[in-house]
Order: C-alpha cells, then sequence, then structure tokens
C-alpha cells in the first residue's frame, strides 16, 4: 500500500525534541521509504524560527505570517534555558542556609547538566530539520495557496488561525496535485481545537484524504508495532 502522511509543525516539533516514539517511528519509516512524509515549507520555517522559503515570495510571507505571534521551536529551547537560569539563581539563594547547603548543590549540579544540555539541543534541533528536509518532501508556496489561505481566514473557515490556513490550503494543494500516487492519504494533525471541524473533515474526504490527530493512528497496518512501543514493550 502506498502511503501518503501530510504532517504539520506538531510532527517536526516531535521529532526535534524527541517527544514521540510513535512519530519517530513514523519518520523512520519514510527513510527507509516505506511511506511519504509531505510538510508545508511553513512549517518548517515555523519549528525552525526562520524564513528559508523562494525569495518571490519572501515578502507576501512576511507580509502575512510574521506578524503572527507564534512560540518557535527554538524560543521554547531558550525559555527552557532562561528557566533553568532563573532555578540555579534560586539555588543559590537557598544555599545560603546551612542547613539546605548540601541539597542546594546537588540541586545545582543537576540544573547546570540540564542547561547544557539545552543549549547542545539548540544545534541538534538545526541537525534534525536538516534531516527532515531530506527525508520528507516540502511543500513550496505558492501565491494561490497564500491567496487561498489569506480568504479562508478572511471568511472564518475553520481552522481559525491563519498560519494554521496557510498550512491546511498547502496540503490540500499537495494532496489534490498527488493523490494518483497512493493508496491511503492521512493529514497527520496535532492540533485538534483548531482543525477538528466539520469543514476539515469535508474538505479532506472531497479529494480521498483523512485527518487524524496522532500518530498511531496513521498505519492502521502496523498499529499492532505502534501499540507496543506505546507499552513499552519495543517494536516487534
Amino acid at each position: 500500500m502506498r502511503i501518503l502522511i501530510l504532517a504539520e509543525t506538531g510532527f517536526l516539533t516531535d521529532i526535534c525534541l524527541k517527544q514521540s516514539q510513535h512519530s519517530e517511528y513514523l519518520y523512520d519509516q519514510a527513510a527507509f521509504g516505506n511511506l511519504s512524509i509531505a510538510v508545508p515549507e511553513y512549517a518548517f520555517a515555523e519549528t525552525d524560527g526562520s524564513l528559508l522559503l523562494i525569495p518571490l515570495l519572501f515578502f507576501l510571507i512576511k507580509l502575512f505570517l510574521l506578524g503572527k505571534e507564534k512560540v518557535w521551536l527554538h524560543r521554547r529551547l531558550k525559555a527552557r534555558q532562561q528557566k533553568l537560569q532563573e532555578i540555579v539563581s534560586f539555588a543559590n539563594e537557598l544555599q545560603r542556609s546551612s542547613n539546605l547547603q548540601s541539597y542546594a548543590q546537588h540541586l545545582k549540579e543537576i540544573l547546570t547538566t540540564l542547561r547544557n544540555l539545552t543549549e547542545n539541543s539548540v544545534l541538534l534541533v538545526k541537525a534534525d530539520l536538516a534531516d527532515l528536509r531530506r527525508v520528507c518532501h516540502s511543500i513550496a508556496p505558492t501565491f494561490e495557496i497564500l491567496n487561498r489561505g489569506k480568504l479562508r481566514c478572511l471568511s472564518s473557515t475553520p481552522p481559525p488561525d491563519e498560519v494554521d490556513c496557510l498550512i491546511f490550503e498547502s496540503i490540500k494543494s499537495y494532496i489534490q496535485e498527488h493523490s494518483q500516487k497512493y493508496d491511503l492519504m492521512l493529514f497527520l494533525c496535532h492540533d485538534r481545537v483548531h482543525f477538528d471541524h466539520p469543514e476539515v473533515h469535508q474538505e479532506l474526504a472531497a479529494i480521498g484524504a483523512q485527518i487524524v490527530f496522532s500518530s498511531s493512528e496513521c498505519l492502521p497496518a502496523h498499529s499492532r508495532k505502534l501499540a507496543s512501543i506505546g507499552n513499552g514493550t519495543g517494536l516487534l
């Protein structure tokens, strides 16, 4: 069976932050050529925190998208670093109390290790995104996609967020162009609140695709293997 998975920012975040073994399994299957994964270019940009889009569309992307207050992945990592530094400062304060010195020192050592690991994660994320680009098909933005996404948002058609509208229109465009190549097409979405609407389900069904909200739902034929990851037994 030829399977196409249309993924968005949540999937990329899962891989970069090692948050889901299910998503990592799908990524590995794509790397082995057992399925295909396509990701809108904007999702890569949203994850990376920088725009790596074709120059002709750069101005429009800036105009339509950069005003959105999104939590980029690198900002999330920076926020972790800042929070860890705050806790280190609190540990320093605790260390002034003689009865807490040994505990505070132990806490500082752990926090310092975590902070160093988080700093290294910024570089690792860049490497992971580069690997994802090699494995996944990138859905380039077009003027048509940008216009449809903008109009979708202005007409208050779900999803309610402008960024999500552009990602959704990118995914629909890719499905319509490549539908003849695949037996099963799934939109893997981590944002149920924004995308679990009748309009979204109906539009995908009309072009032969469906939406799922977890990586474990993407491969019904492999459900036993995916379930074994979730219960800690590992792949069969």
